[in-house]
């Protein structure tokens, strides 16, 4: 399927991306290594902003399980990054399931994005 057309809204395109979304990459700084050597590290998770793809809130949403690496991270430094990649989105395979409509994933039309910010827990 082709993509909306944009135009100069660069938010407008970031906001559909991650509502087409399934997957991101969060990333966190280590906390099991020491302070002075403060490491990267990223865990792919499913991830959704609203109820369903017609309910986006534009907020990004992910489940981390208790003993999982990120939210041990996250409990130490709440600083976090996610990353989205248009060529991930299925609605965007080309002919022979080439991604972002045909073109190479690491073509600059082919968007990628990175919100950075901090995780709160919801409550329930």
């Amino acid at each position: 399927l082709p993509r909306p057309k944009f135009g100069s809204d660069a938010a407008g395109h970031a906001r559909w991306i991650v509502a087409k979304s399934l997957w991101t990459t969060v990333s966190t700084i280590s906390s099991t290594t020491d302070e002075a050597d403060d490491r990267p590290f990223g865990n792919i998770r499913s991830v959704a902003d609203g109820e369903c793809f017609l309910d986006s809130t534009g907020l990004p949403y992910f489940y981390l399980p208790a003993p999982d690496p990120t939210a041990i991270d996250i409990e130490s430094n709440d600083k976090i990054a996610l990353s989205f990649a248009e060529a991930s989105l299925a609605e965007r395979l080309g002919d022979g399931g080439s991604a972002c409509g045909g073109k190479d994933a690491e073509d600059p039309t082919c968007a990628k994005l990175t919100l950075i910010g901090r995780a709160r827990a919801l409550e329930d």
